[in-house]
């Protein structure tokens, strides 16, 4: 879950398309979405259209990167 977050924050702030967040984490969009369906339940993402997916909070990609990075260099 971690890294589709951190995939998502790749990407941008705005929202991401499904198959590209599934493209940088080298899986195929019916791996990723089980977890897609995780974090938009547990309210970290929504999605505000078919195949898209967004952060909840703004600025939120600009955390996870700092944060996540953190986490992976360590």
């Amino acid at each position: 879950m971690r890294m589709y977050v951190r995939a998502m924050a790749e990407l941008g702030s705005g929202p991401s398309n499904s198959t590209e967040v599934a493209d940088v984490l080298g899986i195929s969009v019916k791996q990723a979405a089980p977890i897609r369906k995780e974090i938009i339940g547990k309210g970290i993402t929504y999605s505000p259209e078919r195949g898209l997916i967004a952060f909840t909070v703004p600025k939120f990609d600009e955390y996870v990167r700092r944060a996540v990075s953190e986490l992976i260099n360590k």
